[in-house]
């Protein structure tokens, strides 16, 4: 595959929307996950201060991504809003809570190209435009290492899984040559990812599954738009029978309450859905 085709199927995965939180519908449980972060991305402490590696570990659809999002996006509008006061008023702003990055990238890992194709949408991200190296290896990885050298990054590395563990010592490469207080996040499903990647095993963070009560307000967000509906005591009952079933995992429970949103108050389509096992199956496989 050819560097500019590679690259152009790279822009058809998930890079573009990925580091994007959908706040279509409120987003719940995860305000604490989010502080929890921050405060483990900004620590200066310990021996990996130079370049710290955080994975978010979790089953698929239980927000690993949303909350990386959440973080990236914290940052992202902080690092923008302190440039534009620091030019205003031309001095360092010294209030911040957060780590200003100087430089910050997302990729996603699990599509099926190669590292190649992984660092040069990291390329894309940073500079905002399309990498020219052509699809050599050697010459990415440089091209990545010249935009990070000298400086202080933020890179999210989204759904790591452990068939792409031989990607790790090439971005790892990549990530040595930045400033103290680099950081690097990493989402996956997989521990035995998490424990290889990691700098520190005090920085593994276990993402859990929604409360029930949070995996209900977020059910109703997304069917009881129609206050109507919300009325209905069959439908109400059968939704948290769905969440009794199925909760934890907001994914899931946005993919069943836009299909229960689709049905309307058809209480036999509803009763078709919570008896339907393709939702269980998926539980168990992710």
């Amino acid at each position: 595959m050819s560097g500019k085709s590679e690259l152009s199927s790279c822009r058809k995965g998930r890079l573009p929307s990925s580091s994007l939180v959908d706040d279509t519908y409120t987003i719940y449980g995860r305000l604490v996950d989010k502080d929890t972060m921050i405060y483990m991305l900004n620590s200066r402490e310990g021996q990996d201060d130079a370049l710290r590696v955080i994975p978010i570990v979790g089953a698929g659809g239980i927000g690993k991504t949303t909350l990386a999002s959440m973080v990236f996006h914290e940052y992202k509008s902080s690092t923008r809003y302190f440039r534009l006061r620091n030019w205003l008023r031309g001095f360092e702003n010294k209030s911040s809570n957060l780590n200003v990055f100087e430089v910050q990238g997302w990729a996603c890992v699990s599509d099926d190209f190669g590292a190649t194709c992984v660092i040069k949408s990291l390329l894309e991200y940073i500079t905002g435009q399309e990498s020219k190296v052509g699809s050599s290896l050697e010459l990415v990885q440089h091209e990545l290492m010249e935009k990070l050298r000298g400086k202080k990054f933020f890179i999210v590395l989204d759904d790591f899984r452990s068939d792409r563990l031989h990607y790790w010592d090439v971005l790892k490469t990549c990530f040595s040559v930045g400033a103290l207080g680099s950081r690097v996040l990493i989402t996956t499903r997989s521990k035995e990812v998490a424990r290889i990647v990691t700098t520190t095993h005090d920085f593994i963070y276990e993402l859990d599954e929604l409360s029930l009560d949070e995996s209900w307000f977020l059910f109703e967000d997304i069917v009881f738009q129609d206050r109507d509906l919300c009325k209905n005591r069959v439908l109400t009952d059968i939704g948290l029978d769905i969440i009794c079933r199925y909760k934890g995992l907001p994914l899931t429970i946005k993919k069943i309450g836009l299909l229960l949103l689709s049905k309307g108050n058809d209480e036999v389509e509803w009763r078709k859905v919570l008896n339907n096992k393709t939702w269980e199956e998926a539980r168990e496989s992710s």
